[in-house]
């Protein structure tokens, strides 16, 4: 039998006493939790093992994913009990962002998991024989690496990421967190290690899948292959275009939820572009953490609903993909910048790896020196 939490012990101590036990759920879905005093909340976020630093907005939302995370275990463990690597690599299975702090990637896994369809009994993951849970209880793999040729013969790179089905197929307009979520659903089932001795041009099939892929989420990488071949080595050209269409998006600080970027935090138009495109990261004037697009919250400027984003769509249109939006295409804003601020960024920027390289050599020299292991910091956020 399972041992009972000390929160458990708590709720039937108080029912026997003849007391009240607190319903979370029915406080959670009425919003009355927020009547409740800071040290329950706390108390109740101890008592399962979780941190209770932050402020109270920030303890209610942890404690709403934590009730949410009970009908979605990742393998029989609740996602906030995740080791780090675990959670992570819960995250890139389903195509999803795995940066960000802790609160932030179990609300991201256990959202995805929670718009999924249930999956047969037992298991969150594909099953090593190359079938997966879906509409019809299993999908062969060969029967997708197969689809995936005969789509690639005829280019139809949409098709091949949208071969599963689906009720948001992938467009040119789709988000590329979205194309990225599609192609790691379907890589589980045709990579050549999972079709093994069952079909021959299982690396064809993953090639075509790799390159649909590329060719959708960064079209500008095969402009050339339609481009006239001029003669002489070409100069590499910077990206002009329109801003037809484009929108300044809301963006905000993944802790605080602040706005980012507005005219009181002293920030220029034109960091904006630096922003999207992960050049640069920044400080939120509120509570002093630094964030870059990958990190940061993204919202649609249409719906207002958030949207996962990535560097590769700055210049592209796309939809949001929420199922409340009007599905109407968006692009990013690109402020104009002097040719000599966008050097000195990136004089700055490429001193800045350098010195970040040069710092973990030498962590590396001392490692070795004293025949330890190593622990270096991760690069400057983008």
């Amino acid at each position: 039998m399972e041992e009972e939490t000390l929160f458990e012990k708590k709720q039937r101590l108080l029912k026997t006493k003849g007391a009240k036990a607190v319903d979370w759920g029915d406080l959670l879905s009425t919003g009355g939790i927020a009547k409740l005093p800071l040290s329950e909340l706390k108390s109740y976020l101890s008592e399962n093992k979780l941190s209770a630093s932050g402020e109270k907005t920030v303890i209610i939302s942890r404690i709403q994913v934590y009730w949410d995370g009970q009908n979605t275990l990742v393998d029989g463990v609740h996602p906030y009990k995740l080791a780090a690597a675990a959670l992570r690599k819960a995250l890139a299975v389903r195509g999803l962002n795995p940066m960000g702090d802790k609160d932030e990637l179990v609300k991201r896994l256990v959202d995805s998991m929670k718009e999924d369809t249930p999956a047969p009994a037992g298991s969150n993951e594909a099953p090593s024989d190359g079938t997966t849970g879906g509409t019809n209880g299993t999908t062969d793999g060969v029967v997708v690496a197969q689809k995936v040729l005969e789509l690639a013969e005829l280019m139809d790179w949409e098709g091949i990421l949208s071969v599963l089905g689906g009720t948001d197929p992938i467009t040119k307009s789709s988000p590329t967190p979205a194309m990225r979520k599609q192609y790691m659903k379907i890589s589980l089932l045709i990579h050549p290690d999972k079709l093994r001795g069952r079909f021959s041009d299982a690396t064809k099939a993953f090639q075509a899948l790799v390159s649909a892929f590329d060719r959708l989420s960064q079209p500008e990488l095969y402009e050339e292959e339609v481009a006239p071949k001029g003669k002489g080595k070409k100069k590499p050209m910077k990206i002009q275009r329109s801003n037809e269409g484009c929108k300044r998006t809301k963006i905000c600080c993944p802790r605080c939820r602040v706005e980012w970027g507005t005219a009181v935090s002293g920030v220029e138009p034109y960091f904006y572009n630096f922003m999207m495109q992960g050049l640069k990261s920044y400080t939120c004037a509120t509570c002093l953490l630094q964030f870059g697009c990958m990190t940061a919250t993204h919202f649609c400027p249409f719906c207002a609903g958030k949207f996962e984003y990535d560097t590769n769509d700055y210049h592209r249109k796309i939809t949001c993909g929420n199922a409340k939006c009007t599905g109407k295409e968006f692009g990013f804003h690109e402020f104009h910048v002097s040719e000599r601020v966008e050097t000195e960024l990136r004089i700055e920027l490429r001193e800045t790896q350098e010195k970040w390289m040069k710092e973990r050599e030498a962590r590396e020299r001392r490692a070795r020196g004293r025949g330890g292991s190593r622990n270096d910091p991760p690069p400057p956020k983008r």
